[in-house]
């Protein structure tokens, strides 16, 4: 991670010596083209770096599934509280729905304890909280599993809550 924010900060150096001295010479071709690319590798490095992000680094947190999935459902849905629209677009890029999905719906047959029914509830929250931005229900939300998946959770949920 060290070694990544090191060169980062190279290449920002390096861009900002070459305006420097195209202020000076802007007829400098090299430093030109050696800008742009800089330009160009910034801005590829900034797309395919999506797995530096908060949301990325959490729901890899979040899949393992470990003792600490409770805390890391919290962050996940404080990401989604903090900023929606973004957090919630991200999340459903890298996958968040089905994980959320196969959490909040998980069986392991018998009773459920009460962390297990506070972390289904979380997932389910932060679903919920990612549903209230609309274009993340029609890009992410719209397949015709997801939406069984979620009205079967809620008839079955309905079913047991009925017979308590």
């Amino acid at each position: 991670n060290m070694p990544h924010k090191k060169q980062e900060e190279d290449l920002h150096t390096a861009a900002k010596d070459l305006l420097t001295l195209l202020s000076f010479d802007s007829s400098n071709k090299d430093a030109m083209q050696l800008l742009n690319t800089i330009r160009a590798q910034h801005a590829f490095e900034a797309k395919t770096n999506v797995s530096n992000s908060p949301m990325a680094k959490t729901l890899r947190e979040v899949e393992k599934k470990d003792d600490k999935l409770q805390h890391n459902l919290k962050v996940l849905m404080g990401l989604l509280a903090n900023d929606t629209i973004s957090a919630s677009m991200e999340m459903g890029r890298l996958g968040g729905v089905d994980l959320l999905l196969a959490i909040a719906t998980s069986d392991d047959g018998g009773a459920v304890s009460d962390d297990k029914l506070k972390i289904r509830k979380l997932a389910l929250q932060c679903l919920s909280c990612a549903g209230s931005h609309p274009p993340f229900c029609r890009s992410f939300m719209k397949h015709p599993e997801v939406q069984n998946k979620l009205s079967d959770h809620v008839v079955q949920a309905c079913a047991d809550a009925d017979d308590q």
